[in-house]
């Protein structure tokens, strides 16, 4: 069993703006095998989430955490910068935009 943590970083999520539906897509996506033990919504900004990353990885040891979010890239979005100093495995999927399933 891995231990999942889902991170939403919206600033609008997070002051009950806007409702998050980002993680339940990602929970159903999650193998059998993957259990969502925590999950909130922060504002997009760095030391917000960086909290939230050391609290799950060195505290409490989360085998994955998901970070989930935003509707496009803005000039205020912090995402990448905290997660950048603690990747151990890199992917490029976040620089490209999503596409539609063929």
């Amino acid at each position: 069993m891995f231990r999942v943590g889902i991170l939403t970083c919206s600033d609008k999520g997070a002051r009950g703006e806007r409702h998050d539906t980002s993680a339940e897509e990602v929970r159903k996506l999650l193998p059998g095998e993957f259990q969502v033990e925590q999950y909130a919504v922060v504002p997009d900004e760095q030391g917000a989430i960086t909290a939230w990353l050391v609290e799950w990885c060195d505290r409490q040891g989360l085998d994955l955490i998901i970070t989930t979010g935003g509707t496009g890239l803005t000039p205020g979005m912090s995402r990448p910068r905290p997660l950048s100093p603690s990747w151990n495995a890199r992917s490029p999927a976040w620089l490209r935009p999503c596409e539609p399933p063929a």
